[in-house]
Protein backbone atom coordinates (compact mmCIF):
# COMPACT_ATOMS: atom_id res chain seq x y z
CA UNK A 1 0.00 0.00 0.00
CA UNK A 2 1.48 3.21 -1.21
CA UNK A 3 1.02 6.94 0.23
CA UNK A 4 -2.00 9.00 -0.80
CA UNK A 5 0.24 11.00 -2.88
CA UNK A 6 1.33 8.28 -4.70
CA UNK A 7 -2.55 6.68 -4.94
CA UNK A 8 -4.46 9.27 -5.54
CA UNK A 9 -4.12 9.39 -9.54
CA UNK A 10 -5.37 5.62 -9.45
CA UNK A 11 -9.55 5.43 -9.99
CA UNK A 12 -8.90 1.81 -7.86
CA UNK A 13 -8.00 3.96 -5.11
CA UNK A 14 -11.14 6.15 -4.82
CA UNK A 15 -13.50 3.11 -5.41
CA UNK A 16 -12.01 1.52 -2.64
CA UNK A 17 -12.13 4.58 -0.64
CA UNK A 18 -16.25 4.77 -1.50
CA UNK A 19 -16.21 1.75 -0.51
CA UNK A 20 -14.56 1.70 2.75
CA UNK A 21 -16.83 4.97 3.69
CA UNK A 22 -19.79 3.02 2.13
CA UNK A 23 -19.43 0.51 4.96
CA UNK A 24 -19.14 3.23 7.55
CA UNK A 25 -21.91 4.65 6.58
CA UNK A 26 -23.73 1.47 6.83
CA UNK A 27 -22.39 0.58 9.85
CA UNK A 28 -23.39 3.65 11.33
CA UNK A 29 -26.89 3.32 10.12
CA UNK A 30 -26.99 -0.01 11.61
CA UNK A 31 -26.28 1.13 15.17
CA UNK A 32 -28.80 3.64 14.88
CA UNK A 33 -31.32 1.03 14.27
CA UNK A 34 -29.81 -1.27 16.58
CA UNK A 35 -29.84 1.84 19.29
CA UNK A 36 -31.25 -0.47 22.02
CA UNK A 37 -28.91 -2.72 21.96
CA UNK A 38 -25.73 -0.43 21.22
CA UNK A 39 -22.66 -1.34 23.57
CA UNK A 40 -22.66 2.15 25.32
CA UNK A 41 -20.18 1.16 27.98
CA UNK A 42 -17.76 -0.39 25.53
CA UNK A 43 -17.00 2.67 24.01
CA UNK A 44 -17.35 4.97 27.14
CA UNK A 45 -20.60 6.64 26.43
CA UNK A 46 -23.11 7.84 28.59
CA UNK A 47 -26.57 5.41 29.40
CA UNK A 48 -28.58 8.26 27.73
CA UNK A 49 -26.36 8.62 24.90
CA UNK A 50 -28.62 7.67 21.93
CA UNK A 51 -27.24 6.49 18.48
CA UNK A 52 -30.49 7.33 16.40
CA UNK A 53 -29.71 10.84 17.79
CA UNK A 54 -26.13 11.59 17.61
CA UNK A 55 -25.71 10.15 14.50
CA UNK A 56 -27.45 10.96 11.56
CA UNK A 57 -25.83 14.06 10.54
CA UNK A 58 -22.69 11.31 10.54
CA UNK A 59 -24.26 9.08 8.06
CA UNK A 60 -25.10 11.57 5.70
CA UNK A 61 -21.90 13.03 5.65
CA UNK A 62 -20.26 9.81 5.21
CA UNK A 63 -22.14 9.06 2.52
CA UNK A 64 -21.55 12.32 0.90
CA UNK A 65 -17.91 11.63 1.13
CA UNK A 66 -18.43 8.33 -0.65
CA UNK A 67 -20.62 10.10 -3.54
CA UNK A 68 -17.34 12.25 -3.58
CA UNK A 69 -14.69 9.32 -3.59
CA UNK A 70 -16.67 7.53 -6.54
CA UNK A 71 -17.41 10.77 -8.69
CA UNK A 72 -13.35 10.68 -8.26
CA UNK A 73 -12.82 7.31 -9.36
CA UNK A 74 -15.53 7.86 -12.45
CA UNK A 75 -13.07 11.51 -13.56
CA UNK A 76 -9.84 9.44 -13.31
CA UNK A 77 -11.03 6.56 -15.12
CA UNK A 78 -12.73 8.87 -18.18
CA UNK A 79 -9.10 10.17 -18.27
CA UNK A 80 -9.97 13.88 -16.73
CA UNK A 81 -8.01 15.17 -13.89
CA UNK A 82 -9.54 16.12 -10.29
Amino acid sequence: MGTFAENKSFSVYWYNKACDLQGAAAAVDYAMSHDDGFPRDDYGLSSGFSMAVACPLVYRMLWGMALEALFKAVILEKGMEI
